[in-house]
């Protein structure tokens, strides 16, 4: 396959690819952004996908880690922050307490 039969093959998922993505996010924004970078990742990527297979399923699989790793990351964030919170707190009071 040329690399332009792929980008049009690609870009012909783009609507499975969003309706797939908004039943991960529930959201149409996210959605749309998910879609897009399930579609840069696997241009980008091009070379990793074997003609033989299923395009529809690779993408989809490339959305689905996606999402799951952007997941994993807001968690970590979301973890960190809540920790740099509870230890400002903690100094603070301490400070007050000294005071």
């Amino acid at each position: 396959m040329s690399d332009r039969e792929f980008q049009l093959h690609v870009a012909s998922l783009q609507k499975h690819l969003y309706w797939f993505s908004l039943s991960l996010t529930h959201d149409r924004d996210s959605a749309q952004d998910l879609a897009q970078e399930s579609m840069l990742r696997a241009l980008t990527h091009q070379e990793q996908f074997r003609a033989d297979t299923n395009l529809k399923a690779w993408l989809t699989t490339i959305a689905r880690n996606t999402f799951i790793n952007g997941h994993r990351r807001q968690k970590r964030t979301t973890d960190i922050i809540g920790k740099l919170g509870r230890e400002r707190l903690h100094i603070s009071r301490s400070e007050t307490a000294a005071t």
